[in-house]
């Protein structure tokens, strides 16, 4: 069965960690695997997935402040002002530059253990579960929820070689879809409006686009309580 390179771009590099983070335990004695490379992936895939959050704050803290500055050279005079906060930077795990080439040297021993298998391969995204043609039609996302405050969802997911993300929402126990938004990057963040401000119980789903026009499956429905 073909191997499946490990991914480059960062949304899909972070599922790669985090599958390899979840399912390593189960694997550490047969591949004799270290405490020492099992903290190793512990920090690696807990900083990145800081690393990719935190970019996102420093981009919105950059654009308030670039409104900041404009305001203050240029007026309006009454104008009411923010002051921009840029977030402070700390790290879950230790400081290990490198995540990526490490990375490739632990699964390259991974794989030279003895016993390693196809399965264990499978299990672990090494390996390609289906070697047939592409079919994005067969595609089912599978989108990670993670509600934030100030009425945010961030949402992890795979474009699997398609262009982009479709998200649709609607109020849990309701029949019609609205529209969250179009991503083409993991995380995204979708914005939500919960009425008077109050906590609301809403269901996500999602489905992958290729050229604007949908062409996978639908996602499965997820609910959450949204924090505004």
């Amino acid at each position: 069965m073909p191997e499946k390179p490990i991914p480059t771009n960062e949304g899909d590099l972070e599922l790669y960690l985090e599958n390899l983070f979840e399912k390593m335990p189960e694997y550490q004695v047969p591949l004799s695997i270290s405490v020492a490379d099992m903290n190793r992936l512990n920090n690696a895939a807990t900083n990145f997935d800081y690393l990719r959050n935190i970019a996102n704050q420093v981009n919105d803290a950059k654009e308030s402040f670039s409104e900041f500055k404009k305001t203050m050279i240029y007026g309006p005079e009454d104008a009411s002002l923010t002051m921009p906060l840029f977030p402070e930077i700390t790290l879950p795990g230790a400081t290990e530059p490198g995540i990526l080439p490490w990375l490739r040297g632990f699964v390259k021993r991974i794989k030279a253990n003895p016993n390693y298998t196809t399965q264990i391969g499978e299990n672990l995204g090494f390996i390609v579960d289906n070697p047939d043609p592409f079919n994005p039609g067969e595609i089912i996302p599978e989108l990670k929820i993670k509600v934030m405050s100030d009425d945010q969802i961030e949402i992890k997911f795979s474009k699997q070689g398609l262009d982009a993300l479709r998200v649709d929402w609607r109020p849990a126990g309701t029949e019609d879809w609205l529209s969250a938004g179009v991503f083409t990057s993991s995380p995204a963040i979708y914005q939500h409006n919960s009425p008077g401000k109050n906590p609301q119980a809403i269901e996500l789903r999602g489905r992958l686009l290729q050229k604007n026009n949908p062409v996978s499956q639908y996602s499965p429905v997820y609910q959450v309580v949204t924090i505004p």
